[in-house]
Parts: C-alpha cells; structure tokens; sequence
C-alpha cells in the first residue's frame, strides 16, 4: 500500500475519533493498516514531527533502537492534518472529473 494512502487513512481514523471522547488505536494498527508496524511506526513519527497529529508522544529508551509511540485519551488531528485531508479529498475528485472528463470526450 502507498505511504499516503496510509498516512491519509490514519488521519482519517483521528479525524473520526473528534466525536469520541477519546482516540482508540485499535483503529490504526499495523494489521488494520496492512502494514508492518516498523512503517506504522515510521509514519506515525513523521506524523508527529509535522504537526499533523498531537497529543501522541514519541518515547526512546536507551537500550532500544525503535522508539514506542504512546496514544494519549486526548491524541487528535490538528488543524494541519485536518487541511491535509480536505485538499487530499478534493485532489482525488478532481483527478475522477478529470478522468470521466477524457472518458467522454475522445482524444483529450
């Protein structure tokens, strides 16, 4: 699977959780994501890094080479994640009109 399409289904799942009162992260494990959990791991990371998601921490022991990452009650997508999915949304219609478009007009 896509990184992006990974990382799109992720916030989407922290997006949906605003109506909960907290995040559950059985909604975006390796396995739900089809993913191995070192990439899971790795774009959640970046996730973090980038403002995308907050309240989620990136914890490193010293004796470990992979950092744990730890969901809080109150992990949520931030307004940069929200943007992130609405211009994705309207990226993929417009790739579908587009297509319809040269579907029904031959030779474009």
């Amino acid at each position: 699977m896509n990184d992006f399409t990974v990382i799109y289904r992720i916030l989407n799942a922290f997006q949906k959780a605003m109506d909960e009162d907290s995040f559950n992260s059985d909604m975006i494990t390796a396995e739900r994501l089809k993913i191995s959990e070192n990439r899971r791991r790795k774009l959640l990371i970046q996730l973090i890094k980038n403002g995308y998601i907050e309240n989620v921490e990136i914890k490193k022991y010293v004796d470990e080479d992979t950092p744990d990452i730890i969901f809080s009650p109150a992990s949520t997508i931030t307004l940069k994640g929200l943007e992130y999915l609405e211009d994705n949304s309207m990226m993929k219609k417009a790739k579908e009109v587009m297509k319809d478009i040269k579907d029904f007009i031959p030779g474009l």
